[in-house]
């Protein structure tokens, strides 16, 4: 990451930052490949309450990458601040120059003293799969990476199956889909929807078992030969779904749960919702949490974790059944915390779906 560094002091109606403005251009990928989003030129300029960063993004094939922006407030040594109110060019924006994030800082930062801040702007491509019929299936670009996996001994609604939290490292990137698979692109592929609820097609499909969604990925590879599309690891799942967070959700720790109904379909809902209804993570990911609980590749093993290798883990050799993830409509708020794990035998239910992912 090249650092550029500029004396500044910014007031915002009770958000003062003072000292030195750590301005961070980054790519995705630490190896810089041929897909990789590059965010350069990044400046900031203030207006009373609100903070314009412009940028130029760059990316080869000129995909559609996703955008967002994060608070430094150690002077650049770590960019852990979510900067969330924002309009402009922000998450799906085309490659160009003279971008502009609009930020209102006051609204996310209200009467705080940031001594020293930093403000970095990040990009990861997006691509398009088109099915049959002309129905479109959206993909992000998630980084390789190392992060913490399950939850640690603090979190008192982990369960034992979640520890001990452990370092994994993801050595090679791949795609994901937004969202959970719709009822428009099983139909597409397959010719039928299984589904329990249908008057809408931009609903995820569910009532699909493990071995439903192996027909539904052999059908997606026949149509474009020379693809490998498959359901994720539970490692890459996770990782995904954090999107270089260590808390307990993408947004935080919300430790009483009132942030969830922003970001999840869960606990009081008796359905399942179309997909993208609420926010997404940094890295682009819908319904990441509720909706539906989503189908990964791995067995699951209720102590896996205390034998799991630490690159590229990808589950136990066998298992009473395959690893769900992310929680689903009428579930409890503590079962949507990122690091939950449920091992369910292949059946179909109204409670699963699925995503997908392939490798660049």
């Amino acid at each position: 990451m090249t650092q550029l560094t500029r004396v500044y002091r910014l007031i915002c109606c009770g958000l003062v930052v003072t000292g030195s403005l750590a301005l961070g251009t980054t790519a995705a990928w630490a190896d810089d490949p041929p897909d990789a989003a590059e965010v350069s030129n990044v400046s900031v300029n203030v207006r009373g309450n609100y903070v314009d960063i412009t940028y130029d993004l760059t990316q080869a094939q000129g995909l559609s990458c996703v955008v967002w922006a994060r608070l430094s407030t150690d002077g650049g040594v770590s960019y852990d601040n979510p900067i969330t109110t924002v309009t402009g060019d922000v998450r799906n924006v085309m490659p160009g120059t003279g971008k502009v994030i609009t930020w209102n800082a006051y609204v996310d930062y209200p009467g705080e003293y940031i001594t020293e801040a930093g403000i970095r702007v990040d990009g990861i491509p997006m691509e398009t799969i088109v099915l049959p019929g002309d129905v479109s299936l959206d993909m992000v670009l998630i980084p390789a990476g190392t992060f913490m996996m399950g939850s640690p001994d603090s979190d008192a609604d982990a369960s034992s199956d979640e520890k001990p939290q452990h370092a994994v490292t993801l050595t090679n990137g791949f795609w994901m889909s937004c969202y959970e698979v719709t009822q428009a692109q099983w139909v597409a592929l397959m010719g039928n929807n299984p589904s329990r609820w249908t008057d809408d097609n931009a609903l995820p499909v569910d009532t699909v078992g493990w071995s439903c969604c192996q027909g539904f990925l052999v059908a997606l590879n026949a149509a474009y030969p020379g693809s490998a599309y498959r359901l994720p690891t539970e490692a890459e799942w996770e990782y995904a779904c954090r999107a270089e967070t260590t808390t307990r959700f993408h947004w935080g720790d919300d430790e009483d749960y009132s942030e969830l109904s922003d970001y999840a379909w869960c606990a009081g809902t008796a359905c399942t919702h179309p997909v993208g209804g609420k926010a997404p993570n940094r890295w682009g990911l819908y319904d990441m949490h509720g909706n539906l609980y989503e189908w990964c590749q791995d067995w699951y093993g209720v102590d896996y974790y205390a034998s799991s290798p630490g690159t590229d883990p990808t589950g136990p050799g066998s298992g009473p059944g395959y690893v769900m993830r992310g929680a689903s409509w009428g579930v409890q708020p503590s079962n949507c915390r990122t690091a939950d794990r449920l091992g369910i035998s292949d059946a179909a239910d109204n409670h699963y779906g699925f995503r997908i992912v392939c490798n660049p």
